[in-house]
């Protein structure tokens, strides 16, 4: 994809190279047609895929965009791959709201990277260098809070499976007692609502005068 985009980043930029390749079909090799690959996402998938590039990440939205009228079989790579991303999130998401939260942070970051690695491929612009580690040094710092946000969500799991061990490693003799008087207590009071002779000695009286 980084590939892809450098490209498009140099023929919008101006590179009289990246233009003539973009417009000479002598330059470059034909692509095969993509009526056979429209079958590997459906168009709802693409423009599923454009919305949510779009909302979070609206500099690759538009390189997509070129993207699609210069080199449309990259674009269904692309397109397609960020799909396969988009359903991962959503999975996390239906899971654990929060923890989706940090992971579409994540993808934010990692995709400014290929952005931005994109053009530095063809400038090799020390300032882009700069933003770049600035992000890598951002992403790191994410993953870091992302697995003691995990660590501690594994340690109170095991707090409770600890507590649920001693509760068990109590003397056996009394945890089943008590259990077995919950169960009859349960089961003795169902007895008690649904037997029709349980009754008070008014309606005892009520049914003899009868």
């Amino acid at each position: 994809m980084i590939v892809a985009f450098a490209g498009v980043e140099a023929a919008s930029a101006g590179d009289p190279v990246a233009q003539e390749n973009k417009t000479s079909p002598s330059a470059q090799t034909p692509e095969p047609s993509v009526e056979k690959k429209k079958s590997d996402l459906t168009e709802e998938g693409r423009k599923a895929a454009m919305a949510f590039v779009s909302e979070n990440h609206a500099e690759l939205a538009r390189l997509l965009e070129q993207l699609e009228k210069s080199r449309p079989n990259e674009f269904a790579r692309a397109t397609k791959e960020l799909s396969q991303q988009i359903q991962q999130l959503e999975r996390i998401r239906e899971k654990s709201p929060v923890r989706y939260e940090a992971q579409l942070e994540s993808w934010k970051q990692d995709s400014q990277i290929r952005v931005l690695m994109a053009r530095w491929s063809r400038s090799n612009d020390p300032e882009l260098e700069k933003q770049i580690r600035g992000l890598l040094r951002k992403r790191q710092q994410v993953r870091v809070t992302q697995l003691q946000a995990d660590k501690e969500r594994l340690l109170e799991q095991q707090r409770k499976i600890d507590l649920q061990l001693e509760i068990l490693g109590r003397p056996v003799d009394a945890q089943v007692d008590k259990e077995w008087d919950q169960l009859a207590k349960k089961t003795g009071s169902r007895k008690a609502n649904n037997n029709p002779d349980d009754r008070s000695p008014e309606k005892h009286e009520t049914g003899e005068k009868k």
